[in-house]
Order: structure tokens, then C-alpha cells, then sequence
């Protein structure tokens, strides 16, 4: 017996209206939701383009994937010419190996690295770079590859070593060592010392006394406005160092305020041989060297 049609009756035409209902509303919210996703790609996509800083993705097989216009710029090429390239194809060099198979290390670890490299800019010149890498994942969990950011530092190097340098002739201008004959140095000391510029002039005054192997070392306080507790200390630290080497340690220019204040201070000056001036000390310094007495 042939199947006969249902009977139009007796189909729940409103469960199948709401059926209907309910399936056009689920569109319509998967409609928005795809929209939303859009538009928040599209608002990243913006704020990554409108970084200054060069940024870049790559794939798990070490290939670029997606670069923003700073990272275009940086490198002097376009992006179709970087989009499925490698370090090799973009800058061949004998570092080239060392980078790609860092970043599959760093992908495979799934670990955040940043460190200081050298890249050659689209000039043709080399710079500093802080490169920052993270490895990302896919929707399923899986590794995607990484995301990568260029910060040029090479003015912030170039001002850190002039900083260093700057840094290197105050310390030589505030503790000089002055070589009045192969067996005598003079230190003569100006302005203010803090604790740290303390440390400095012992540290200075010792590698002289032990680099010349001289007998005689005279420390001149002329230039130095105020002799406090902490200056007294650090003399007399010095002429104790000096003595260990093997050297006589001259104290010179003192002043009788500072005199004063030594005595006032109670600084045991035992082991350092004081004169008033400089020209004092260097005439003690030859005479005794020639075995000759103070007139």
C-alpha cells in the first residue's frame, strides 16, 4: 500500500513557527557575532599599523606571515616581499642561522625572549635592537608561531657609551695620578668627597702605587675645602694600603684649620708623614730617595 502524505492538520504549525523563530535568531546573533569579530580584527589591525615600532609574525617554520608598515620601513622592502620570506631570503648574513633557529627554539619552548641583536637598516646601516618574541597558539591550542617587536636602541646606546666615557674622565680628572718620577706619585685631591668619590681615591691611589711600583705616594689636600671625619678616614685607609705595598704614604697641604680639625677629630696619623705643602712633600720625597736629611 503506497505511504500517504501527513494530513496538514495535524502538523503543529506553531511549534514549527517557533522552530523557524528560534533558527533565524541564532542567525542573526551569529551575523553580529562574525560582525563584531570583524570589526575587532579590523581595529587591531589599525592600531598595529598606526605603532611605530616595527612588528612581525611568523609561522612555525620560521617564515613571515604579517608585518606592520614600521617593519616594512625598517628593512627597506615592501610587504609582498616579505610575506613567505625567511631571515635568509631578508637579510642573509652569518647571523641569519642563528636567529632562525632561535625563534623555532623559542616557539617550541612556548616561552617570551627579549634581547639586544644587530640589524641592518634600510640605509645600509647596522643598529642596536631590544627584539621581543612570544610564541602564540591557534584556536585548537596548537602553536602558531611567534610575534616579534623591534625597539631601535642604537641613540640610546650611543648616548650610554657617551655617558660611560664622560663618566670615565671625571673620575680620571676628580682622582689623577701624577708621576713626578718613577719612584714618586702625586695625588692631588680637589673639591668635595662624598663616600663613593672615597672609595674612588683609595682604589685609584693603590692600582698606581702597585702598576709604577713607586716608594714615595703624597696625597695633596690643598683643594680640599673641608676635612671631615669621613675625609681623615679615608687618608688614613689610603696610607695603610700605600704601606702594605710597600710604599710611604706624604700627606701634604695642610692648612692649620685643617690641622684643627684633625687634632679635634682625634685621627691617629701615625703611619702617614705630613707636610705643609706640596712642594714640601716632593722635596722630602727625592731627598730621601737620594739619602739625604730634611734641611
Amino acid at each position: 500500500m503506497a505511504s500517504q502524505p501527513p494530513d496538514p492538520n495535524s502538523v503543529d504549525v506553531t511549534a514549527l513557527r517557533q522552530r523557524i523563530a528560534e533558527l533565524e535568531r541564532q542567525l542573526q546573533e551569529q551575523k553580529h557575532i562574525s560582525q563584531e569579530a570583524q570589526n575587532k580584527a579590523l581595529m587591531i589591525d589599525m592600531i598595529i599599523e598606526s605603532i611605530p615600532i616595527p612588528i612581525f609574525c611568523k609561522d612555525v617554520e620560521g617564515c613571515y606571515i604579517s608585518c606592520n608598515t614600521a617593519f616594512e620601513a625598517y628593512l627597506g622592502r615592501s610587504r609582498d616581499e616579505i610575506i613567505g620570506a625567511t631571515v635568509f631570503d631578508l637579510a642573509p648574513s652569518e647571523f641569519a642561522a642563528v636567529y632562525h633557529e632561535s625563534d623555532l627554539d623559542l616557539m617550541r619552548q612556548e616561552v617570551t625572549q627579549t634581547y639586544e641583536s644587530k640589524v641592518r637598516h634600510a640605509d645600509g646601516s647596522d643598529h642596536d635592537v631590544l627584539f621581543t618574541k612570544a610564541a602564540f597558539q591557534n584556536a585548537d591550542g596548537s602553536i602558531g608561531g611567534l610575534v616579534g617587536t623591534m625597539l631601535d636602541i642604537t641613540d640610546r646606546k650611543r648616548y650610554e657609551m657617551m655617558i660611560e666615557t664622560q663618566s670615565a674622565l671625571l673620575r680620571e680628572l676628580s682622582t689623577p695620578l701624577i708621576p713626578i718620577r718613577d719612584d714618586i706619585l702625586v695625588m692631588p685631591l680637589i673639591g668635595a668627597i662624598d663616600s663613593f668619590r672615597a672609595q674612588q681615591i683609595v682604589g685609584d691611589l693603590l692600582e698606581g702605587v702597585s702598576k709604577q711600583r713607586v716608594r714615595f705616594a703624597i696625597l695633596d689636600i690643598t683643594g680640599v675645602a673641608v676635612v671631615d671625619t669621613q675625609i681623615a678616614n679615608t687618608l688614613v685607609h689610603a696610607a695603610q694600603a700605600v704601606r702594605l705595598l710597600g710604599a710611604q704614604a706624604l700627606l701634604t697641604g695642610i692648612r692649620p684649620d685643617v690641622a684643627q680639625t684633625l687634632v679635634s677629630l682625634g685621627v691617629d696619623l701615625s703611619d702617614i708623614i705630613t707636610l705643609g705643602t706640596l712642594q714640601a712633600g716632593i722635596t722630602f720625597a727625592i731627598r730621601q730617595q737620594r739619602g739625604q736629611a730634611m734641611v
